[in-house]
């Protein structure tokens, strides 16, 4: 499993700006099948407005890179589509994944 995160300050005349990278490596398995695997990434921009300490700049920062990190696993239709599977259920026909219904997703091992 890959993973990082990492911010790069840039200082400014009232307060810093930052750049954020994430990387994660998702895998959905059950029972030694895998039903998906991939890396997602992400790049974010936070610059603060007026005076701010710079510390608080950093969670912040943080906060926003994790934040959207977090989002684009949870809301990426074949991860979803993948935890249905994995638990032995049919996915909804809304969800915009490769929806295979469970008896033949495990057939197919």
């Amino acid at each position: 499993m890959s993973r990082s995160l990492y911010l790069t300050e840039h200082q400014h005349l009232l307060a810093p700006s930052h750049n954020g990278y994430a990387e994660l490596s998702v895998s959905v398995t059950s029972q030694g099948h895998k039903y998906f695997s991939n890396d997602f990434t992400t790049h974010t921009y936070y610059e603060q407005s007026g005076i701010a300490f710079a510390s608080a700049g950093r969670s912040k920062s943080t906060e926003v890179t994790l934040n959207k990190i977090v989002n684009k696993v949870v809301t990426d239709p074949q991860v979803i589509d993948a935890i249905y599977r994995a638990a032995g259920k049919t996915p909804p026909p809304d969800v915009a994944g490769v929806t295979v219904p469970a008896s033949v997703a495990t057939q197919q091992g």
